[in-house]
């Protein structure tokens, strides 16, 4: 069984061609974890009548029937793979077996660079498009959207009203027909001689972005790779230590440590080790860290992996560095009672690979809310050995909560300065009109989800006014409070 909590909003055909089996992947803005399901929720909004030309194969849109009725969810998905696509070669190569047009798919990488060179800055992630390949089933029964979502809700995780329970069941593709589908787009075949050498190619263009086995992998093209930080818990559960390590290190990397010294035996960089006397990881900035990797598949750990942090710190460290780094053990298998014991005395904090990988992708979503020295304070503070793992999970946990809790509040500010907006745009309304916080809850409730109270609307309200944001406030004789846009908004 599965619980969906979340949707993710695609155009309304791309949603089509995945329930009548067009297609097996979606385009996205960023990495979607495989293995992460979801409801999928069409918007109707994009692309117009007059676009669906430029943004869709003809082929496709010739057997779109016209009556598709998108205000309900009907299907969900489970992402199997998501590859990062950065290089206009690819992304043209592999048009031709999507649903989209050449224009469609490289839009995206011709406005990114537009917007860097605006703003003279670089980011690789945004320079790119992510293809999921999605495994879709039908709902158990379908969802109704009160509210249809808008055009800049597009390729966003949007939460459902409520959770749905899921079985894997229903499916539009059997695995062995999906499989196919899979194979038969990442090996670019094609039946056509005339073809060929064209497609062998595009083929060789697309072999060097899209996946290969993870075996078959170097550890460079592994660090390199967009998932990167989903690898971690996977080479933790290993026999690759070597890799494990420099997987870690980035991570802290990604965290916002970083390292100072040119030590290589107490070293951050992620494409070396720290080798025999050395360290596995050190950090000197914001805050002195130190930590042993300790990659297994099924064994336990001993008391080594305890004491050999104490030993290798107090041999790379100075005594008081030494004593005032945060101390961390990530290691997969569970530790003896010995090794425990030491860790706790020697205040080191044992997290499993997943917790790391858990503890870096979290940054990955909350990217500049992310606060390095909240975490700090985590690990610095009881309890330490084995218990430090779920300590760790549950600040995750908040973390991931609290953050949830301001995007949605950043959200609800934004509707409701457009709500008065609008409002006050309405013909019978004269420009310095309030209105009530019924009148502003009853308006965002019929176009926004989720849907806010009285008391929630008139926070919101209060805030702005305080924060002198477009919104001013009126009391009148009676007592009752309206609201209404600043002059000039």
């Amino acid at each position: 069984m599965t619980l969906l909590n979340v949707s993710l909003c695609l155009p309304a055909l791309d949603v089509f061609a995945l329930r009548q089996k067009h297609s097996i992947v979606a385009v996205t803005q960023r990495f979607i974890v495989p293995g992460k399901s979801f409801a999928l929720l069409p918007c109707p909004d994009f692309p117009d009548a007059a676009q669906q030309n430029q943004q869709y194969q003809a082929d496709f849109l010739a057997q779109v029937p016209t009556d598709t009725d998108s205000r309900l969810v009907t299907h969900w998905a489970s992402c199997v793979l998501c590859q990062q696509l950065t290089e206009s070669e690819a992304i043209s190569a592999i048009a031709p077996r999507t649903i989209w047009t050449q224009q469609a798919l490289l839009q995206p990488l011709s406005q990114q660079k537009q917007k860097r060179s605006a703003t003279l800055q670089h980011n690789t992630q945004s320079n790119s498009i992510f293809l999921a390949f999605l495994q879709v089933c039908t709902l158990p029964e379908p969802i109704k959207i009160e509210t249809a979502p808008t055009r800049e809700q597009l390729y966003k995780f949007l939460p459902l009203p409520h959770y749905i329970e899921v079985m894997g069941q229903n499916l539009v593709l059997s695995p062995e027909d999906f499989t196919q589908a899979k194979e038969r787009f990442l090996s670019a075949t094609t039946d056509s001689p005339l073809a060929e050498k064209r497609e062998e190619e595009e083929t060789t263009t697309i072999k060097k972005q899209l996946p290969i086995a993870s075996a078959s992998l170097t550890t460079e093209e592994i660090l390199d790779a967009a998932d990167w930080a989903y690898k971690i818990a996977e080479y933790g559960n290993s026999s690759d230590g070597h890799t494990f390590e420099k997987l870690v290190r980035k991570g802290l990397i990604e965290l916002g440590f970083r390292n100072s010294s040119e030590q290589l035996a107490a070293s951050l960089n992620p494409t070396a080790t720290g080798g025999a006397g050395g360290l596995d990881f050190y950090a000197d900035q914001p805050y002195k860290i130190v930590g042993e990797c300790k990659a297994s598949k099924t064994q336990k750990i001993n008391s080594d992996a305890a004491t050999q942090l104490v030993r290798l710190g107090l041999q790379n460290l100075q005594h008081d560095e030494y004593a005032n780094c945060i101390k961390v053990v990530v290691a997969a298998g569970q530790l003896t009672a010995a090794a425990d014991q030491i860790a706790q005395g020697h205040r080191i904090n044992i997290i499993r690979p997943e917790v790391m990988q858990r503890l870096v992708t979290s940054k990955l979503t909350l990217e500049d809310d992310f606060d390095l020295l909240q975490l700090k304070s985590a690990l610095a503070a009881e309890p330490f050995g084995e218990a430090a793992n779920p300590k760790i999970s549950q600040y995750i946990d908040c973390c991931l909560s609290e953050w949830q809790e301001r995007k949605e509040y950043r959200q609800l500010v934004e509707q409701t300065i457009h709500t008065v907006t609008e409002l006050a745009a309405q013909p019978i309304a004269s420009p310095a009109q309030d209105f009530s916080i019924v009148e502003l809850r009853a308006h965002h409730n019929a176009k926004y989800q989720p849907m806010v109270n009285n008391a929630k609307m008139a926070q919101v309200l209060e805030d702005l006014y305080f924060q002198g944001k477009l919104i001013n406030r009126r009391t009148h004789a009676d007592g009752t409070v309206g609201y209404y846009l600043k002059p000039d908004h």
